[in-house]
């Protein structure tokens, strides 16, 4: 049965003990006994380069900036390498509008075999314009402020779960399988367990 699950976390310049944490990471997510695959998009895809990249753009933000933001999402086991690899592509890039940086590692070997997940870094930055383009961290003062001059809405949690559902779902039917994620709680799918 194919199971939901997507967890967000900021990594920022107050909120890390060290700095540097986001280019740690890299190197945390491509070690060798859990690495299957990574690959990166407008920013260097090799991890020693991605690694070395953050740290420069980590030096560059103002001292309580937003560096990055961390997603681990649990990939269907129903799926071939190659499609848990096409949809996590076709997932990061439409969740930063082709527009910001990401880094993704996949691991699905050795203890991760049978809960086969990623783990996506991006750093939220147009790379021509330098601005936001997912805008993980906006407040309802920014809502307000983008609906007043007809923006779109910044991007939710919720709305960002729904991507990947679609997109997972969209998958799994592409690949002639029956199962189907749902993001929606347990309770929302009419299902009841007792503790």
């Amino acid at each position: 049965m194919a199971i939901y699950s997507l967890r967000l976390m900021p990594v920022g310049k107050t909120t890390q003990k060290l700095p540097f944490t986001a280019a740690a990471h890299i190197r945390y997510i491509t070690r060798k006994a859990a690495l299957s695959h990574h690959m990166a998009e407008r920013m260097p895809e090799g991890p020693v380069s991605a690694a070395r990249w953050l740290r420069t753009q980590e030096r560059a933000d103002r001292k309580n900036a937003r560096v990055a933001d961390k997603l681990v999402i649990a990939l269907p086991r129903e799926l071939s390498r190659e499609q848990q690899i096409a949809l996590m592509w076709g997932f990061a890039e439409e969740l930063t509008q082709g527009r910001a940086s990401w880094f993704a590692a996949i691991h699905a070997k050795g203890k991760d075999r049978d809960n086969p997940h990623c783990h996506l870094l991006v750093r939220d930055r147009d790379v021509v314009t330098g601005r936001r383009v997912v805008m993980f961290s906006a407040g309802a003062k920014e809502l307000q402020a983008r609906t007043a001059k007809g923006q779109a809405p910044p991007t939710t949690l919720r709305m960002i779960r729904a991507l990947w559902e679609r997109h997972a779902n969209a998958a799994l039917e592409h690949a002639g399988r029956p199962e189907r994620i749902d993001g929606r709680r347990l309770v929302e799918q009419g299902i009841y367990r007792l503790s």
